[in-house]
């Protein structure tokens, strides 16, 4: 018969028989966890309820009531625990803080166990309270934002790319406005498409690509970044297949509550049909957990609408390890407005603007001020990825351009010296 042995690092099965001693059965186990059989007390376990009493090592397995499948308990009496892995064992000391969050509530008969054991026993009732806080991915209808409005200048330049390629390749670019919280209102006012490999079935954004300049850049104008655009040919029943669910829910915990996913799709030849989501709050709480599988398949028709699980979740109550992609998508209102922007000229990060790309933009400018010069946000991500003017010179920029006054003569020098001419 087998009997298991939880201990501090995990659990051991051993093949036992009903005339052996536990005294036996303690030195096996001390042996295969490389410890002294001295420093080893077993304790029966009784499900849900915790651990019965200490086995008596004088009795055999058959006298202490030990039947084939049931688990024990051991404690070492020894503050350093072996340096072991074996099968099961996730290579390090458990304690209650390895299963649940600081700011969880801790069931009483779970204390009492630790207070008995110590901070580092563990029990099955540690493994079914962690389980217990896993979200249960439910039918959402409201989310964070309640509308987003959409500068139409914003989103002109990928409407008219994915117009023109048909829709042949997926596409991204990352949205950036400003967010009211009281109305859950979001307003897009400018767009960046980050350099990006595309496809045919998914895109992928350039790893080495880093966000954190253009965020700065969209803070000194008060703005964030509040969301992506996506294009893709799937039709109205795949708003967003699989992988890019989990994009999303990846960026609404990176960027917050308020990241909102525009989906772009061919609405006959020369039409878009243009639909806003958000991942539900359980999808990205298990994103967060890291608990969401990576796509399997970008192609696969069986696939693409899902998204699966490491482990069982409760999908509408029921456990399961896949759910269907508009089980988790909370559809969001779609408005209209101006962009406060006045420019969206210059090219994206993706289409891998040259200094011939700067020279035509000042030139198709020259006759503005300088502060409508500075004043497109790719622009900007552009002079200060080529280290034309750094971050605190955008501080600068957005003071002359919010007041409309020139731009300090000694950022101006540093772009006309690049330039080779008067701005």
């Amino acid at each position: 018969m087998k009997i298991g042995i939880q201990w501090a690092r995990g659990k051991i099965k051993l093949e036992v028989d009903p005339n052996e001693p536990i005294q036996s059965v303690i030195n096996r186990f001390a042996e295969s966890i490389k410890t002294e059989p001295n420093y080893v007390v077993l304790y029966k376990i009784l499900g849900q309820n915790g651990y019965e009493g200490r086995l008596d090592n004088k009795l055999t397995v058959g006298e202490s009531n030990l039947h084939n499948f049931d688990m024990t308990y051991a404690k070492l009496l020894t503050e350093k625990l072996p340096d072991v892995e074996y099968g099961n064992s996730l290579g390090k000391a458990f304690a209650i803080s390895d299963f649940i969050k600081q700011d969880t509530i801790i069931p009483e008969h779970i204390k009492e166990f630790t207070s008995e054991f110590g901070p580092k026993a563990v029990n099955v009732q540690f493994f079914e309270l962690a389980d217990s806080l896993i979200p249960q991915v439910i039918n959402q209808t409201e989310s964070s934002t309640y509308a987003i409005r959409v500068g139409v200048e914003a989103i002109k330049r990928f409407q008219i790319v994915s117009l023109n390629e048909h829709f042949k390749n997926h596409r991204m670019m990352f949205l950036f406005g400003r967010v009211d919280k009281i109305t859950g209102k979001v307003t897009v006012h400018c767009g960046m498409e980050p350099p990006q490999f595309n496809s045919p079935d998914h895109f992928t954004i350039v790893p080495e690509f880093e966000m954190l300049r253009p965020c700065q850049i969209a803070q000194s104008f008060g703005m964030q970044c509040v969301g992506m655009a996506v294009a893709h040919n799937y039709g109205p029943k795949l708003p967003l297949p699989g992988y890019l669910l989990k994009l999303a829910a990846h960026f609404q915990v990176k960027f917050g509550e308020y990241f909102t996913t525009l989906v772009f799709m061919p609405n006959g030849t020369n039409n878009i049909e243009v639909n806003a989501y958000q991942v539900s709050d359980a999808v990205t709480k298990l994103e967060n957990l890291g608990l969401i599988e990576e796509p399997k398949s970008y192609s696969d028709q069986k696939e693409i609408g899902l998204i699966r699980f490491k482990k069982d979740v409760r999908v509408s109550g029921a456990k399961k390890r896949f759910c269907n992609v508009n089980f988790c998508l909370c559809a969001v209102r779609v408005r209209k407005v101006n962009s406060k922007i006045p420019s969206h000229d210059f090219p994206s990060p993706n289409s891998k603007p040259t200094k011939t790309d700067l020279i035509r933009y000042l030139d198709d400018n020259e006759y503005s001020p300088t502060w409508r010069k500075f004043f497109d946000f790719n622009f900007l991500v552009y002079l200060v990825s080529q280290e034309l003017i750094t971050i605190k010179d955008i501080g600068d920029i957005s003071t002359s351009i919010v007041t409309m006054t020139d731009i300090p003569k000694r950022i101006v020098k540093k772009v006309e010296n690049y330039y080779g001419k008067n701005m």
